[in-house]
């Protein structure tokens, strides 16, 4: 409902950081709130700017060993390289960006965060929830990819 308060430019901008699905679903959604009053739609966007407003909450990935975790090699980059990285990642596999951001140190990761694309960061949000059910050998590969875009020589093994 918050997307139909929108001004007609600013919802062209918005949709442009959606897949497919996520539009064909918009538009379904949109049809079904067509009618609303104008003061629900308020409300819902007020809704929605607060919860963007709110701090992210980063998940603890499962079976986590922060001293063999496979992502720390990874922080040897400047945080920039590696969210230029994983903007690029992120239009393929949005899971790969939430699980290495869950996977970096804290100080690492809001760097990172922070210099992130702003679509980028509202589509990883809605996958931090799945983090703690992605396998050990998802993660390794995801690690993997990340270290070959980032130009990491060293293999990651572990």
């Amino acid at each position: 409902m918050a997307f139909s308060a929108l001004t007609a430019p600013d919802a062209e901008r918005v949709s442009k950081g959606f897949s497919l699905v996520e539009r064909t679903n918009l538009r379904e959604k949109l049809a079904a709130v067509r009618d609303a009053p104008d003061t629900e739609r308020r409300d819902a966007l007020k809704a929605l700017v607060e919860a963007v407003k709110a701090p992210v909450s980063f998940p603890h990935p499962a079976s986590h060993d922060e001293g063999s975790c496979v992502f720390r090699a990874l922080e040897q980059f400047f945080p920039e390289h590696i969210a230029t990285e994983l903007a690029r990642l992120g239009s393929l596999d949005r899971a790969l960006v939430a699980v290495a951001l869950c996977h970096f140190t804290e100080e690492y990761r809001q760097e990172v965060w922070n210099a992130l694309p702003t679509g980028t960061r509202a589509a990883t949000r809605s996958m931090l929830p799945q983090v703690p059910s992605i396998t050990q050998s998802r993660t390794k590969r995801y690690a993997q990819e990340l270290a070959k875009r980032a130009g990491l020589t060293t293999r990651i093994t572990q």
